[in-house]
């Protein structure tokens, strides 16, 4: 059994590494969601307006995104969220999945579709034990730092 104090020493550990892993998530992640959104939106807005979405995105992904608008405004009415930009109720795995099926519109930003996809995957197993309350190793933290760096440069070397 651990003692009291090993124990918060492993806990505040945890917290920091936690902590500073989520300042890179989360810039990387809310960043990928406003690139693909706009992306998507420069490309299909000129020949479908406003209806744009339906075209760029699987019918499921779109159900997916106004059930969990629904969803939340219904249960959360009293509570207001700074983002309720659309892009903001998808998953990662879905943003993962939109970028891959419109791959020709992503390939010049993320080059590898192999290599993007394993970045994709680091960020996901850190989110995911980020999202629970559970520490992640300093090895984790690292290689999330580097992955959400590398994705925020190629997302800006395009936009220059």
């Amino acid at each position: 059994m651990l003692s009291d104090d090993v124990l918060m020493q492993k806990i505040m550990q945890g917290l920091h590494r936690n902590s500073s892993a989520y300042l890179y998530l989360f810039v990387a992640e809310n960043r990928l969601r406003y690139f693909v959104f706009n992306s998507l939106e420069e490309k299909f807005v000129p020949n479908n307006g406003k209806g744009w979405m339906a075209q760029a995105l699987d019918s499921t992904v779109l159900d997916k995104i106004e059930k969990r608008k629904s969803i939340h405004f219904k249960k959360s009415s009293y509570i207001e969220i700074v983002d309720e930009h659309p892009f903001s109720f998808l998953e990662m795995a879905e943003l993962k999945q939109i970028i891959i099926a419109q791959w020709t519109l992503f390939s010049d930003v993320f080059h590898d579709q192999i290599q993007f996809e394993s970045l994709f995957d680091v960020v996901r197993v850190a989110r995911n034990a980020i999202a629970h309350n559970r520490s992640i190793s300093i090895e984790l933290h690292d290689d999330l730092k580097d992955q959400c760096l590398r994705m925020l440069a190629m997302m800006m070397e395009k936009n220059s």
